[in-house]
């Protein structure tokens, strides 16, 4: 043992003589280690103290950041400075700062893991392969082509938004996104720099549980109520002067606005075919979400628990609240309106009509 490592303390050299040997430190001077230091800990090293290269071996550049290999270290994007924060304690919602990231947002990495996600919420969804009665986009061939043409549409209505309410939305989606996350700090990690996953984490989630309004029935008059003063409330928030904004995404004709209410009816009239334990899955779920993602107050866990429906309705929707982050290119390949005259809208909506009707008789 070098002269050095004898004037340490002792907690302090047996952490040292425990590690690989080629991980060992040979010290140049007592001084060099401030006495609050941990060897151990996840600490960037000084130059001081980087490990001593062997007399054939190529000295490595002054650029380059060496560390100790026994811990992982975490590291902040801004100006590349290291960090000696720990990572070994999951980060909590509620103290989510942008020292967390990680690396450097990449629209194309977003997009991968949005699709990515995407896909495992619907291999969830549909664990046979075959789409089940939760599929929402129509039941005639031309209403998947129709929601997808939607999306669009409100893609390129996002970016005429102002500033001050895409940064409001995209803190809210980073926290609804940081609770789905249940305590993960890899997911965290990768939510906090990742819009399009997080919007697709929030989404996958709610749909896969059927935690959402239209998969559950009313029990009365008085759930009822509770739900459209909860959709009041969310439409006073995008429309304060009762005027509608570029956030409307039910389309640019009068009669996509009644498609959207008529594919909504759809969806509520096929969840009345679930099993028994799919629908209280749904209602439990919808209560769990609305309860994790609210502020704690005893008097609204009360009316969720009551009031499943009205639990299911409070929760950003995939068109108004949650952000639409993607690369400048796809402004230009939105299709808007483009099956505005297609003839099988008619058809769709005579037959929804007629099961509507016939269900309610």
């Amino acid at each position: 043992m070098s002269e050095a490592m004898q004037t340490l303390p002792h907690k302090f050299s047996s952490k040292i003589t425990s590690t690989p040997a080629r991980y060992l430190l040979e010290m140049t001077s007592p001084t060099s280690i401030p006495s609050h230091s941990h060897l151990a800990s996840p600490t960037l090293l000084p130059r001081s103290l980087l490990p001593l290269p062997s007399p054939g071996q190529r000295q490595p550049p002054p650029h380059r950041i060496m560390f100790a290999f026994t811990t992982p270290t975490a590291l902040s994007v801004s100006n590349f400075h290291p960090s000696p924060r720990r990572t070994t304690s999951p980060r909590r919602a509620h103290h989510a700062t942008p020292r967390m990231s990680t690396y450097r947002y990449s629209p194309t990495v977003d997009e991968f893991f949005a699709r990515d996600v995407t896909r495992q919420y619907i291999a969830k969804a549909c664990p046979t392969g075959e789409p089940p009665l939760q599929c929402i986009e129509g039941n005639t061939f031309d209403a998947p082509y129709e929601s997808r043409t939607l999306k669009r549409q409100a893609q390129l209505r996002y970016r005429q938004l102002p500033t001050a309410v895409k940064v409001h939305n995209m803190y809210e989606t980073r926290r609804e996104a940081l609770i789905a996350c249940h305590g993960c700090s890899h997911e965290e990690a990768r939510v906090l720099n990742n819009p399009m996953m997080a919007t697709a984490m929030i989404v996958g989630q709610a749909e896969s549980t059927r935690a959402c309004s239209r998969y559950i029935r009313a029990a009365g008059k008085d759930e009822d109520v509770m739900v459209r003063s909860v959709e009041n409330v969310y439409m006073k928030a995008v429309n304060p002067g009762g005027v509608f904004s570029t956030a409307c995404t039910d389309g640019q004709a009068k009669y996509e606005a009644y498609l959207s209410q008529v594919r909504g009816k759809a969806a509520e009239f096929r969840s009345r075919q679930y099993s028994k334990a799919a629908k209280a899955g749904a209602a439990y779920a919808a209560r769990k979400r609305a309860t994790a993602r609210t502020h704690i107050c005893v008097y609204e866990d009360g009316l969720y628990n009551k009031y499943p429906k009205m639990a299911g309705s409070m929760r950003p929707s995939f068109g108004y609240y949650a952000p639409f982050v993607s690369r400048p290119s796809d402004g230009t390949q939105a299709r808007v309106g483009g099956i505005a005259k297609d003839p099988g809208y008619v058809f769709a909506v005579e037959k929804l009509g007629k099961m509507l009707s016939s269900a309610k008789n």
